[in-house]
């Protein structure tokens, strides 16, 4: 790798690659890693310094985009999970959280979705008594050993 001028080139950001499809940014990221790992062990032709910094910098900023894309289904993958008998310990440990991050998480985006129009209220209230059942679901397991009683409406 021979040292070369700066990139005049603008640094990519995340917000640059929010609409590209995952699969255009995995591939973007794999071509990116590819550079980096090429020119880390002199694999190929030889880069400049500019070619790999703008590897890199389109490595971090396409990761970063497209770990806020998956994550930004997260919430939407919890409630499915809930709503299909999850429970709230279930969901939890899948996502690398605590209950109470989940809840607090789930909350948060629902009022979220109702207050920018992307959720009607109605929706939301459903939603949201979803998880306060799913909630007391887990404090009656909780309070009973890990079973939960039979329902009173069952």
């Amino acid at each position: 790798m021979e040292p070369g001028p700066v990139s005049t080139v603008p640094t990519p950001t995340p917000h640059d690659y929010r609409a590209a499809p995952r699969r255009e940014l995995l591939d973007a990221l794999t071509a990116a890693d590819a550079v980096l790992v090429d020119a880390r062990h002199g694999i190929g032709a030889p880069r400049t310094a500019a070619d790999v910094a703008r590897a890199a910098l389109v490595a971090l900023a396409t990761a970063r985009a497209l770990a806020e894309m998956l994550l930004s289904f997260e919430w939407l993958s919890q409630t499915e999970a809930i709503r299909n008998g999850a429970t709230l310990a279930d969901v939890a440990a899948a996502s690398g959280l605590d209950v109470d991050e989940v809840l607090a998480g789930l909350r948060s985006r629902i009022a979220g979705q109702v207050e920018h129009g992307c959720m009607t209220r109605d929706d939301g209230d459903e939603l949201l008594a979803e998880i306060d059942r799913a909630e007391m679901a887990r404090r009656l397991r909780e309070r009973h050993g890990g079973t939960a009683p039979a329902s009173p409406q069952g």
